[in-house]
């Protein structure tokens, strides 16, 4: 199977679908289908796309895969409508070499040439450039900003919220 032997991803077959199962290292991004181009045009400043998909059929959104790193740790660091998605969450991809139209498909194609993935916290620093302006957090007045203390998240904080690790649903499939 091309997704496995190409790309080395944990994929697994069925009749109709291939499925990969996030884990092992490999994470990803959920993100609404108009902020897309948006977050593409920045991760392609560093000369390529990691892998996406669109995904459904009625309701369209882009889910970027990644590479975990310890700079994404959980939900509570996603702006918006974006959703951080990892093991055990299953993404369908699409099938190759498959004519019929199908509820997903690439918009930044694999590329076995360049097998590895942006690390989580580029793709992040990407979805965050991207994220329009009623979605981002208020920021404080220019004079304020200087005296707050930067936001850090505690030993305390983390385990109110399961070790900073709190994940989002899979996407439907």
């Amino acid at each position: 199977m091309w997704y496995r032997d190409q790309m080395a991803w944990a994929v697994d077959r069925t009749e109709n679908s291939v499925v990969l199962t996030l884990g092992r290292g490999m994470v990803a991004f959920d993100v609404p289908a108009d902020w897309a181009f948006r977050v593409r045009n920045r991760l392609e400043r560093n000369g390529f796309c990691t892998p996406a998909l669109l995904v459904g059929a009625r309701l369209v959104r882009a889910v970027f895969l990644a590479e975990a790193d310890g700079v994404v740790l959980g939900q509570f660091q996603m702006p918006g409508d974006v959703r951080y998605l990892a093991a055990p969450c299953q993404i369908e991809l699409p099938l190759l070499h498959v004519t019929a139209a199908q509820s997903r498909k690439w918009f930044c194609a694999p590329n076995p040439a360049r097998r590895w993935l942006f690390p989580a916290g580029a793709v992040l620093a990407a979805v965050n450039a991207a994220t329009p302006p009623p979605f981002k957090g208020a920021q404080p007045p220019d004079d304020r900003r200087s005296t707050q203390p930067a936001h850090r998240v505690s030993s305390d904080h983390r385990r109110a919220s399961g070790r900073g690790h709190r994940r989002a649903a899979c996407p439907a499939s």
